[in-house]
């Protein structure tokens, strides 16, 4: 069939053709890079959290290979021998004894002690404040709660400091009570 539009409107509706076809192709070329960029967010946030995961483990490690290289199996004897010896010749070893005796007898069925730590520390005044750091896990709260209330109750012992983030988990709870002894 034979076109019998003149050459002007020809001219026209190409134009408006090519305009429509322009502005389809970016707005779907738009709409394209959108949906790319919508989708690949999350892999990009999970690929970063994991890099800098690894970094903090590597770092970690690197602090551990450190420790484990200064801290020779000798050197760690001879630290030791050492807190020994010191708590062997000062006239506090037989208190200490005393001290960690009346805290695993006052320790209840289910608490469990995972470590003592004895500080020596020198008060504002100059005077030098013993304490004894207990660490371990409890049962439950109020397992916890009672077992630092026999603390408290013990005449050799002048303060018992118990953060109360211990007490944030219900069972199995983590603590670490720091004793202060007259």
């Amino acid at each position: 069939m034979p076109n019998l539009l003149p050459e002007k409107n020809k001219k026209e509706i190409l134009r408006e053709f090519l305009s429509r076809f322009s502005v389809f192709f970016l707005i779907f070329s738009f709409v394209t890079f959108c949906i790319f960029i919508v989708a690949l967010t999350p892999s990009y946030i999970l690929s970063n959290v994991n890099k800098s995961s690894v970094q903090d483990n590597i770092s970690v490690s690197r602090g551990f290979l450190k420790l484990r290289k200064q801290d020779s199996l000798d050197g760690i004897l001879k630290q030791e021998s050492e807190k020994l010896k010191s708590l062997k010749t000062s006239s506090e070893s037989f208190k200490v004894t005393k001290l960690l005796k009346e805290v695993i007898e006052d320790k209840p069925k289910n608490v469990k002690i995972d470590g003592f730590f004895y500080e020596k520390e020198n008060t504002p005044d100059g005077k030098q404040q013993l304490s004894l750091v207990v660490r371990g896990t409890a049962k439950d709260r109020n397992t916890l709660v009672n077992f630092i209330n026999d603390l408290e109750g013990e005449s050799d012992f002048s303060k018992v400091d118990f953060p109360v983030s211990n007490l944030l988990k219900g069972e199995s709870a983590n603590f670490s009570v720091k004793i202060f002894i007259k």
